[in-house]
């Protein structure tokens, strides 16, 4: 792997896909990749740390936010696992699915500030000095 972080045989892939190198070349360079033991694992493997899957975490997140779905849903339809295992699996923090959601807690405005109008867009409030 490299700071693109895809792995050597992927470039090589690529490289060959794109026509830059020839296929007898692509051939030799795949020989190469086995015969140094890469295959099994290449140079900067040990050094970069596996990231987190995030994406179907992030999915599951805004679905229940949104009340698309409800975290029961998700259960009785989407998944035929248990609630550990799909916490497990899609890297969400253990007790999602018995957690309840957060309170979404409208401010106020108050002590009789100023209010700066920005069309529909929304409201900016001014900070007072300190």
């Amino acid at each position: 792997m490299n700071s693109w972080r895809a792995s050597i045989k992927a470039q090589l892939k690529r490289l060959a896909d794109l026509e830059l190198i020839s296929e007898d070349h692509a051939i030799d360079l795949y020989k190469l990749h086995s015969a140094k033991g890469w295959s099994r694992e290449e140079p900067l493997d040990r050094h970069w740390p596996l990231s987190e899957p995030r994406m179907l975490a992030n999915a599951m997140n805004l679905i229940a936010d949104s009340g698309i779905r409800t975290k029961a849903d998700f259960l009785s339809v989407e998944f035929t696992m248990s609630a550990g295992d799909v916490e497990n699996l899609v890297a969400l923090p253990p007790g999602w699915f018995t957690s309840r959601a957060a309170d979404v807690v409208q401010l106020k405005q108050g002590g009789g500030r100023p209010v700066a109008e920005t069309g529909d867009k929304g409201v900016v409030l001014p900070f007072g000095r300190q």
